[in-house]
């Protein structure tokens, strides 16, 4: 009209194309539908480290494609959102019954822990045959660094590495602490010790462990 604005005088209800193309009924959340086999991809993932990124790209190669997976990568993430929000009540418990199922497969793996007053987990200690096997090799001269320290769990990473016959870094034991004092040190080095059979270390060397260590 002359005065920009426009008037309708007819009006065709029909549409003259398809709302929806197949390859993007995809994206719509009728055809999202996460099943428990979706969850059970996710969640097994999420025990190795792979995240949701990786689980939809693994999925869309089982299946043979994108449009296959029934889902979309913002549904994966919230599956896995919820599995770590759920995994955090129990994540102790669950680390105590991998050792334990380790321990049932091999018994030479060897751990130790022990609980706080509030029944939290304040200290652990884990060596895995082959860990013990490079001790045996390569443990003249041990590395102790008390650096590593995880916010979210408000404990100390505590590894002991070592050098092989190639200069590479070997691990021979790693430990969890609750805080960096001598009687969590001394539990950790004492538990080290009987894991590899009371053979004692030529040379320790430590890093940010200022406290005294009775062996």
């Amino acid at each position: 009209m002359d005065s920009g604005e426009y008037e309708i005088y007819d009006f065709v209800e029909v549409h003259t194309h398809a709302m929806v193309t197949p390859s993007t009924m995809v994206h719509l959340k009728p055809s999202r539908n996460l099943n428990l086999f979706h969850k059970k991809i996710i969640m097994d993932n999420s025990k190795v480290n792979h995240g949701p990124v990786d689980s939809f790209r693994m999925f869309k190669e089982y299946v043979k494609g994108y449009k296959n997976v029934g889902a979309s990568l913002d549904d994966f993430k919230k599956i896995s959102r919820d599995v770590k929000k759920y995994i955090k009540e129990y994540d102790a418990e669950m680390l105590l019954e991998i050792f334990m199922q380790k321990k049932a497969m091999s018994p030479s793996f060897y751990f130790d822990f022990d609980v706080d007053d509030q029944k939290r987990l304040s200290k652990v200690f884990w060596a895995d045959p082959i860990s013990i096997k490079n001790y045996v090799l390569f443990g003249e001269a041990v590395s102790f660094d008390a650096t590593y320290n995880f916010n979210e769990y408000k404990m100390v990473f505590c590894p002991f590495t070592g050098v092989d016959n190639h200069k590479r870094c070997v691990t021979f034991a790693g430990g969890l602490l609750r805080k960096e004092d001598g009687e969590l040190f001394t539990w950790l080095f004492h538990n080290f010790v009987k894991a590899m059979g009371d053979c004692y270390p030529s040379t320790i060397i430590m890093t940010n462990a200022e406290a005294s260590i009775k062996l």
